[in-house]
């Protein structure tokens, strides 16, 4: 499994290095619908390829996405279209698929067993699974049940390689080209044009948004917030834009790279603090990765409006970005936060093997070095939290991870690029373990 989305538990979307596009239910193992050979296995811009897996690119589609809403894109009124999903693959482009609950043909099946006390896998190469069992009665994949129906690609893309796919709680979908050095935003929520089913024929969305950067400025990853209305998205040439999704202008660039390498993932993070707000991180394809403190976010609207500049209030400290160690030792290829419920704890993937938590809530009373004189040390500007913490890693990952998700509740950990199968670490507390007369 080369890539996966998750939009509400359990459901989620994966892409096999084969081509194929899934919807699984990670909670069952089954396998909800399927569609093999949605998207070429190999080939695509070799350039773009290399940004992307560096030396070890394990084949499939490049991005994936998925929402669950009342309503979808090309909806004719039916009552199963609550699930859309949104795959790009190597030959350009994205496509789109809507949920039918319509039985698909039957096909034959293998079945796959694998479990471990932390974690459960959903087997990647075929329909079958036994999850782990832990009430006694017998769980496992079976046929799939519904179809993923095509509504087409969507046809302002062009073909244009897309590498970066999100889907936000608006129904929005937010699109990043490589080639054209693009973003696209349309609106899910607006039923197609297009009323035919076949791949071949285009589906033609609302476009809500196109911002072209420089040319050399490929898009390689993005990242989006709701909340405060931004996009940030990571480029070739190891910048990060700064993009309003209300305003539709590009708002600042942050450059922590200075062209020595790419920036190859990304991650808006909420913090609990009044002084740091919201961060912005990323990571490079040399396995280092920087943060950036204290993004401009404006009192009334609550959206962000850049970076702090040296006409704020004096009492503000300007936005500053640093390093975050120790580095990881190759590509850093998924960053993700882990949501309000865990202000400042976000996940870093990389391909050596690892995954890492990480906490960038520090305290608010270290003085930077730039105060040489005593009588500084008071000076707001000077205060800056202290570096992330490493809280813990997970080891032995594959080289061609290229995932890693939260779910929205903050206690699941998900992450493709194992062997045909999802890994999911579940840090609940098993309600038989919760003593009531502990304080």
């Amino acid at each position: 499994i080369r890539r996966i989305s998750l939009h509400k538990w359990p459901l989620a979307v994966v892409g096999t290095a084969n081509g194929s596009i899934r919807l699984v239910n990670l909670e069952t193992g089954d396998t909800v619908a399927m569609v093999d050979g949605a998207h070429s296995r190999l080939g695509g811009n070799p350039v773009a390829l290399r940004y992307l897996h560096g030396e070890w690119d394990g084949g499939g589609p490049i991005a994936v996405a998925m929402t669950t809403t009342a309503s979808g894109a090309g909806t004719t009124g039916g009552k199963n279209n609550g699930v859309v999903v949104v795959s790009a693959g190597r030959e350009g482009a994205a496509k789109v698929w809507r949920l039918d609950t319509t039985p698909p043909p039957s096909s034959s099946s293998s079945s796959s067993s694998s479990t471990s006390k932390n974690s459960k896998e959903i087997d990647g190469s075929g329909t079958n699974y036994t999850a782990p069992n832990t009430s006694g009665s017998k769980k496992g994949a079976t046929t799939p049940s519904a179809q993923l129906t095509s509504l087409g690609e969507i046809s302002s893309l062009k073909g244009s390689m897309v590498t970066s796919l999100h889907i936000d709680d608006y129904s929005r979908l937010w699109v990043g080209c490589y080639d054209d050095s693009t973003l696209h935003g349309f609106d899910l929520s607006v039923p197609s044009s297009s009323s035919s089913s076949e791949a071949s024929q285009p589906v033609s969305l609302k476009r809500t948004m196109r911002i072209q950067l420089d040319s050399d400025e490929h898009i390689l990853c993005m990242a989006v917030s709701e909340d405060i209305g931004l996009i940030a998205v990571g480029t070739a040439r190891g910048t990060v834009e700064l993009i309003s999704t209300e305003d539709n202008e590009l708002l600042g660039t942050w450059n922590p790279y200075s062209g020595s390498t790419h920036v190859r993932s990304v991650a808006i993070v909420p913090t609990s603090s009044s002084k740091t707000g919201y961060c912005l991180v990323c990571g490079g394809g040399d396995g280092t990765m920087h943060i950036l403190r204290n993004l401009a976010v404006d009192d009334v609207t609550g959206l962000a409006t850049g970076l702090q500049g040296s006409d704020g209030d004096s009492s503000t400290p300007f936005s500053w970005s640093e390093e975050i160690t120790p580095r990881h030792k190759n590509m850093v290829v998924s960053l993700t936060a882990c949501g309000e419920n865990l202000k400042g704890l976000f996940v870093s993937g990389a391909h050596d093997g690892t995954l890492r938590l990480w906490n960038c809530d520090g305290d608010e009373d270290v003085v930077s070095d730039k105060v040489e004189k005593e009588e500084d040390e008071n000076d707001p500007s000077l205060l800056s939290p202290s570096p992330p913490q490493l809280l813990y890693q997970l080891v032995g990952y594959k080289v061609w991870l290229g995932n890693v998700q939260v779910d929205s509740e903050g206690i699941r950990l998900l992450s493709d690029g194992s062997d045909n199968s999802v890994v999911v670490h579940d840090f609940s507390l098993p309600t038989n373990s919760i003593d009531e007369d502990d304080p």
